[in-house]
């Protein structure tokens, strides 16, 4: 075994989340420090023993009014000629209220015995003597008188019964400090019931005796005997041997007949059986290299074993000591082991002999052969790190290595991926790189376009304060708390107003500081709109039934009154103008098939100026150049694009005296329509964006952009070309090419 420590360590052991997470963020600093610190063995639980006074002398201590007071002799060398005194002396103050004078020379024990302290000495004779608490003498008992030799004693007190022993003599002496019994070998004496008793042996004999009664009882010969009563009445007799793995039940009735008898199974026994306060016989016993505290359940008759680890490699015999209050002590190889309930401390002594034990509340007092040990018993609030460190110091620091190497990994590859993503320069998506500071580090392609400017190097707030009132105040927030998010907020582009999609996500270091924070910004606006649409041509389908009976009503009302004709007119254009706006909605909204039949592009020219209305245009003059030519096509697929081009160059001359020119010519293989009109013209971004869907320059004045996915889906169903001429200031001329033959089947 080794001397310098002893690993011990229960297995039931409590620690509330707030000392492990300290344990674990702390630990690391704490092994730093460690070469500095003086760590002893004993740390490493929850009961510490901390020493208060060691001296060559023999002690205990009595209880009176509260006040413990500390009892205590010293041996004197034969060759002076002197005698002891019995001090008495407050625990915590060293001043002496009383001497007491003895004829002892030497001092064998001191110990409490009920309200008395038993000083059993000898100079010529062997003697017993009781100290009151008011540090008086009692009485006093020549014990070589009684049979005892110069041979060393043992005193142990086992409830209202003082045992003094020697090799082949033992008394008993009762509270009153009154000899019970005596006899050769004593094995067991405890009260059994409401009688005093003990066992004892001569020669090959082994019998229990009950006092007052003088009843005996022949038992078995074993080593280790203990009594107790059962909850019908009957005795209990637990006997056993040292190095046994068998507990020996004996059933005794009152009348000294045996019951019953068996053999239960133990772990190796390794000390006497001894009785707790509370009546339950416990002993130790051993497991390979673990010690264990026993105890006897008598309700069901069984054993129990509270596991404590240990490098118990020792043969020897375990001294058990049992205290009120379940307060236990066991010493073995010089280690003094304590246990109050579920908690427990060990402390390395350097004990000689048999010693004597007392433990009072919180102080603990043990007396070998040379020195009286005065402990302080209290709770080592440090017991879980001492016990870590002492321990398992090599594995903790491993584990936080294998942590940390795995937080650096998972961190730098998840990392990696994010810088993979950004470095995508054909991504979709715009992504904003932002620092610690708020600054933005980088930007891609993607978000550059989106956010219509270049804001790398400027602060990312100031930026969307610019762009979105209503994101500005979560754009504080996202560096503030520094955790990741998403929404959808609109910004504002001039005019245009646009809705975006924004997630941020903070990159981490592995130390859990935040890095970077990276935005992502999908323009949502095509698709929102789209879903609406979708919405909306629900809607539409049921309109355009309702709006053509009114057109229809409207027509048959009559022409014989100037005010109700002017009425009339109004009413058969704006249903006019809805039901094309109905049916652009629906042309988009359906994935309707396409079905080609023969048509002249004479005929599609003179349907689209049935559909514009000339006579609402009032200051534009539409003008036409019809060559006539058949070709493949959806008839009402072409009209709603041709007259959509139409109402946008009539919006591009609104408020001025206008030409709107459509023109319609072939050659051998395509049919071309042309639109022209006179108005203000378009700049080159926006012939760019002309047919992205849902784009317009007109939003806030009534335009949706329907009409450019009308063309743009007409073309592309026609397999078609179109091409767009434009100068600022000089009207648009907006160009349809068709193939005459289209590869899927025409109807005729």
């Amino acid at each position: 075994m080794n001397k310098k420590y002893m690993s011990l360590t229960k297995k039931k052991w409590e620690a509330n989340k707030w000392n492990v997470y300290a344990v674990l963020m702390y630990f690391p600093i704490l092994i730093g420090i460690l070469p500095f610190a003086e760590l002893r063995a004993d740390n490493s639980f929850q009961l510490q023993l901390t020493l208060m006074e060691k001296s060559a002398a023999k002690g205990c201590i009595l209880e009176q009014g509260g006040e413990k007071k500390l009892i205590y002799a010293k041996s004197i060398p034969l060759w002076s000629n002197q005698f002891a005194n019995v001090f008495c002396r407050s625990l915590n103050d060293k001043t002496v209220i009383k001497s007491i004078p003895t004829n002892l020379q030497s001092i064998d024990h001191v110990i409490p015995f009920q309200e008395q302290a038993m000083v059993i000495g000898k100079t010529d004779s062997l003697i017993l003597m009781s100290i009151s608490p008011k540090a008086t003498v009692e009485k006093t008992e020549n014990l070589t008188a009684l049979g005892f030799t110069s041979e060393p004693t043992q005193a142990v007190v086992n409830g209202d019964i003082l045992a003094i022993k020697q090799k082949n003599r033992s008394l008993l002496f009762n509270k009153e400090g009154k000899i019970i019994a005596q006899c050769a070998e004593l094995l067991w004496f405890g009260t059994l019931g409401e009688q005093s008793a003990y066992i004892h042996r001569e020669g090959n004999r082994t019998e229990y005796v009950a006092v007052a009664d003088n009843i005996r009882w022949r038992l078995p010969n074993f080593q280790y005997y203990c009594v107790q009563k059962s909850t019908n009445g009957d005795n209990l007799f637990l006997m056993t041997n040292f190095g046994s793995t068998y507990i020996h039940l004996v059933v005794f009735s009152d009348s000294g007949s045996m019951k019953s008898m068996r053999q239960i199974e133990s772990k190796m026994v390794v000390s006497p059986i001894h009785q707790q306060s509370d009546g339950i016989p416990i002993w130790i016993s051993k497991h390979k290299n673990s010690l264990f505290v026993s105890e006897f359940l008598r309700e069901t008759q069984q054993i129990s074993a509270q596991e404590y680890h240990t490098n118990f490699e020792q043969t020897d015999e375990v001294s058990l000591f049992c205290f009120d209050d379940k307060k236990n002590i066991f010493l073995h190889d010089n280690f003094v082991t304590i246990i109050d309930i579920d908690n427990f401390g060990t402390h390395s002594l350097p004990l000689r002999g048999m010693p004597d034990v007392t433990w009072t509340d919180k102080t603990l007092i043990i007396n070998d052969s040379e020195n009286m040990w005065v402990f302080e018993v209290t709770h080592n609030p440090y017991w879980l790190y001492y016990e870590i460190v002492n321990n398992h110091s090599e594995k903790v620091i491993l584990f936080f290595a294998v942590i940390i190497l795995i937080s650096v990994l998972v961190t730098a590859t998840k990392n990696r991926k994010i810088m993979n993503i950004l470095l995508d320069k054909n991504s979709a998506i715009g992504i904003i790189i932002v620092g610690k500071k708020g600054q933005i580090k980088e930007v891609n392609a993607k978000a550059e376009e989106l956010l219509t400017q270049n804001t790398k190097g400027k602060y990312f707030v100031e930026i969307m304060n610019n762009l979105s009132d209503e994101f500005s105040e979560t754009a504080e927030k996202i560096l503030k708390e520094r955790r990741g998010g998403s929404g959808v907020y609109p910004m504002h582009f001039g005019a245009d107003i646009r809705e975006y999609s924004i997630e941020w996500i903070p990159v981490m270091s592995w130390m859990g500081t935040m890095q970077l924070m990276v935005v992502r910004i999908n323009d949502l606006t095509n698709a929102l709109e789209r879903r609406r649409l979708m919405d909306w041509a629900h809607l539409a389908h049921d309109m355009q039934t309702n709006l053509s009976v009114i057109r229809l009503s409207a027509e048959s009302l009559p022409n014989d009154n100037e005010e109700y004709n002017r009425q009339k007119v109004k009413i058969l254009n704006q249903a006019t103008i809805l039901l094309r706006r109905v049916r652009d909605i629906m042309t988009i909204a359906r994935n309707k098939t396409t079905e080609f039949q023969k048509i002249s592009s004479e005929e599609i020219c003179r349907r689209v100026i049935d559909e514009l209305d000339t006579s609402s245009l009032y200051s534009i003059t539409v003008k036409t150049n019809i060559q006539s030519a058949f070709f493949d096509a959806d008839p009402e697929r072409i009209i709603r694009a041709i007259m959509n081009a139409a109402q946008n160059g009539i919006k591009a001359m609104a408020g001025t005296e206008g030409i709107l020119t459509i023109t319609t010519f072939a050659n051998q293989e395509s049919v071309c329509f042309t639109i022209s009109d006179t108005g203000v013209g378009m700049d080159e971004a926006t012939k760019k964006n002309m047919f992205v869907p849902f784009f317009t320059t007109s939003r806030r004045g009534g335009g949706s952009g329907i009409g450019s996915m009308v063309i743009q889906k007409t073309m592309n169903d026609h397999n078609g070309k179109i091409t767009i001429d434009s100068q600022i200031g000089e009207g648009t001329t907006i160009t349809f090419i068709f193939p005459k033959k289209q590869s899927q089947g025409v109807k005729i």
